[in-house]
Order: C-alpha cells, then sequence, then structure tokens
C-alpha cells in the first residue's frame, strides 16, 4: 500500500442498515493513525466499484476514499435542439 495524504479505506463491509436495506461500513485511516467509521447506501458504493473495475468490496482496502466520491451523470437529452434563428431571444 503507497502513502496517501489522504484518508484510506481499511475495511469495507456489507452490514444491515436500521431500515433493513443493505449499507457499507467503510472504515478510514487519517495519515496520522486515526480512525473514522462511516456508513453508506449500498447503492452508493455500486458505481465506485463499478468505476474501479471490481467486483468486491475488499477491494476497496488500500484505496483512497475519494474513489467513493464519483461525479454523478447528465441526465441524457434526447431532444435535438435546433439553432436559434437569427433575432430570436
Amino acid at each position: 500500500m503507497t502513502a496517501h495524504s489522504e484518508p484510506v479505506i481499511v475495511l469495507a463491509s456489507m452490514v444491515p442498515g436500521h431500515d433493513g436495506l443493505a449499507e457499507v461500513a467503510i472504515v478510514v485511516r487519517y495519515s496520522n493513525g486515526a480512525e473514522r467509521p462511516m456508513a453508506l447506501p449500498y447503492e452508493a458504493v455500486g458505481p465506485a466499484l463499478d468505476a474501479l473495475g471490481v467486483t468486491s468490496l475488499n477491494d476497496l482496502v488500500g484505496e483512497p476514499w475519494t474513489v467513493l466520491l464519483l461525479p454523478h451523470p447528465a441526465p441524457a437529452n434526447n431532444l435535438e435542439q435546433e439553432p436559434a434563428s437569427e433575432g430570436a431571444l
């Protein structure tokens, strides 16, 4: 594992949420050795796994926590826009 200046994931596992839905328990470790747990909805972690090309939560261990911050794609606009005519406001 390489040194990171940002927190690194040291644990990732699926756990039951208080509402009965699956959540992912993540523990990150800061460069000073402090650790912090967090819980994320399972649906929020799936895109990160896809982006990394991995299928297991264990594959997140050693990655910087920022791999979980993915940009949300803009909704597709299937309507073709016609160019505005001259003089149109």
